[in-house]
């Protein structure tokens, strides 16, 4: 049994489930917890007391779901989660050995080609994750170099930078959840690509955009391999905050703002021209408010395009924006507002599809579970490789055992392959 936890701006979920015969995934229980004020900011942890404290929490109240639900006694030892953050941003690296006879491609070899790639990197940033993408044996690509005989061989690399306190704020939480261990398994934006992409659309070329809270990443694929990461520093919550602030004059409060947004939001005016006016309910002792579908329309339409260029602008950077065959697909809660797909296309010139992952899901799960908000919970569950519940033992008549110490988190381990981490991010650089 597997679980996962998705650290959202807005809010905090915990997924149990179990892996079927057949690979998909039988959702369990859900646990789903408002996200503390100001407890995490654009991915950032900023209370990681706090936040630790509801973890335990809500790792307990898991157990209880479980014991109800299959009738013996859980304890929740470990879970999955994923690293966020609006700054994180990758960077390409090339780095390449001659040798004076022809030479027998090891393990050994690649090792050397990947600290000499360490050794070039410059910046002041965390490394979050180091990926290569294509090697060149004696001038020509190949994907497993290993074994093979030649003089020269070359590596592509593309390296993802974020700011140090990510991963500091994460780990100091982490340390404070009273599990016996926590596992950090990579980062959320290629989490969530690996549940809704197809090894088809990483092929062909496919660009995946999640609107979340907070943020939008921004993940591109081609010809098999990780092209490209970034994370927008807008996402939903941004349109929410203009429907609801005072300049916009629709003098909406942030829960109507959200409301109205989802029910009415669009961010095409009606192409019939006529206007809809919402009623806003009436406070006691004061007249119903009435707003126009078209000043709403107006707000999140100029949001929506600032963040939507924004991400196409990441797409150029990539460098593969003519060659993503499979389009866009989305996920997030802001790909749910009407007439949202429509609006992409338009912005971005390429087809866009919403992501599903629905096929990852037994029948009985699909029905409560295939909403887009579960995506980055079901991509940590699809790699997950470790239990992390076990049933609870009681022995009567014999003295309890010491409690097991605590494990240090995998998610050391993750930095033990990529070098030094820095601090403060400076713009990185290739030596």
């Amino acid at each position: 049994m597997f679980v996962s936890v998705d650290l959202g701006n807005s809010r905090i979920m915990m997924m149990a489930a179990e892996r079927q015969e057949d690979g998909t995934l039988k959702v369990l229980a859900l646990e789903t917890e408002e996200t503390p004020a100001e407890c995490i900011q654009h991915g950032i942890v900023k209370k990681p007391a706090e936040l630790a404290s509801l973890l335990s929490s809500m790792a307990k109240k898991m157990e209880n779901r479980l014991e109800n639900l299959l009738g013996k006694k859980y304890d929740v030892n470990s879970f999955y989660t994923a690293v966020n953050g609006r700054s994180l941003r990758s960077l390409r690296g090339h780095v390449s050995r001659s040798f004076s006879t022809s030479t027998e491609i090891t393990f050994g070899e690649l090792s050397i080609l990947r600290n000499d790639l360490r050794d070039k990197i410059n910046t002041e940033r965390a490394i979050y994750s180091i990926t290569n993408e294509e090697y060149l044996v004696d001038g020509e690509y190949v994907r497993d170099p290993n074994g093979i005989v030649c003089r020269e061989i070359g590596a592509n690399y593309l390296i993802v930078l974020g700011r140090s306190d990510i991963r500091d704020n994460l780990q100091k939480c982490i340390d404070r959840v009273q599990l016996t261990d926590v596992n950090i398994d990579g980062l959320a934006p290629l989490a969530m690509s690996d549940a809704v992409l197809s090894a088809e659309d990483k092929s062909e070329g496919v660009v995946h955009i999640n609107f979340g809270a907070g943020t939008t990443s921004v993940v591109v694929y081609q010809n098999g391999y990780l092209r490209h990461v970034a994370v927008v520093p807008f996402g939903g919550k941004h349109i929410t905050n203009d429907l609801a602030n005072e300049a916009c004059g629709l003098n909406l409060s942030l829960t109507e703002a959200e409301l109205f947004k989802m029910k009415y939001g669009s961010p095409i005016a009606s192409p019939d021209g006529k206007d809809l006016r919402i009623k806003i309910p009436s406070k006691p002792g004061s007249e119903p408010r009435i707003i126009l579908k078209s000043e709403m329309t107006k707000v999140i339409n100029a949001r929506l395009a600032e963040i939507v260029t924004l991400c196409t602008d990441e797409i150029e950077r990539s460098g593969y924006a003519e060659q993503l065959r499979a389009g866009v697909v989305v996920t997030g809660g802001a790909s749910r507002i009407a007439d949202f797909k429509e609006f992409l296309e338009q912005k971005i010139g390429m087809s866009v599809r919403l992501g599903v992952f629905a096929h990852h899901l037994d029948i009985e799960s699909v029905e409560k579970y295939s909403n887009t908000e579960y995506t980055l919970l079901v991509g940590l569950l699809l790699n997950a490789t470790d239990e992390c519940v076990r049933e609870r033992k009681i022995e009567e008549d014999k003295p309890i055992a010491p409690k097991k110490e605590k494990k240090s988190s995998s998610w050391k381990n993750i930095f033990n392959n990529v070098g030094t981490l820095f601090d403060e991010p400076e713009g990185p650089t290739i030596k």
